[in-house]
């Protein structure tokens, strides 16, 4: 039989746009089944990685929301150790299920994800699983299905919010935020019926 699928939605909090010189700041990840339930949830904070810097934009929108940024600085973890933590959580994850990547937008947080763990499975050799190339991206195949029904922009929120509700307070928080795209997207699928979107984009 085949396993069956286990989203993985993850959302990263970063002081920059990229992960050659910016730093990676809190990475979460909210595993789930079709039917939305919660299988397992990592959370981490990283130490800053030698010769990064932040970007002054980006730090200008931490400054913003100053109790969010101060999450991502507590309790921070090495990234070699991280990323081996997550190795073994994903393979042991991969034994039962398909894992089935989301982000919103993947091309943001893949990026940082991606990277952060090949350099970790350089170094570390005991780091073997492989995450692969693919990762889903919410906000496309959303915005590809609102397009082709000429939804407005306060349809698009109202349907979003249908599927979940977001707290503003916990906003930005890199794990709530991946729980809430996560329950989104999952809900979507089986709203839009999933079959007649471009599997490219999801």
């Amino acid at each position: 039989m085949e396993k069956p699928t286990l989203y993985v939605s993850f959302d990263v909090e970063t002081d920059g746009q990229c992960p050659l010189v910016n730093n990676m700041l809190s990475l979460g990840i909210y595993f789930l089944d079709k039917d939305c339930n919660r299988i397992f949830t990592y959370n981490t904070n990283f130490e800053l990685m030698e010769n990064h810097t932040d970007d002054q934009k980006t730090m200008e929108f931490w400054s913003h929301n100053r109790e969010m940024y101060e999450l991502t600085r507590v309790n921070q973890q090495p990234i070699i150790q991280s990323m081996y933590e997550l190795s073994e959580i994903l393979a042991n994850m991969s034994l039962d299920y398909k894992l089935h990547f989301v982000a919103m937008p993947a091309c943001f947080d893949w990026m940082f994800l991606k990277c952060y763990y090949e350099y970790a499975k350089k170094i570390d050799r005991r780091i073997t699983f492989d995450i692969g190339f693919k990762c889903h991206c919410f906000s496309s195949a959303f915005n590809q299905y609102t397009l082709s029904n000429n939804m407005s922009g306060k349809d698009k929120e109202k349907l979003l919010n249908s599927f979940c509700t977001v707290d503003s307070y916990r906003e930005h928080n890199a794990l709530y935020d991946a729980q809430v795209q996560g329950i989104r997207y999952v809900k979507f699928l089986l709203y839009a019926n999933v079959i007649q979107l471009d599997p490219v984009l999801l």
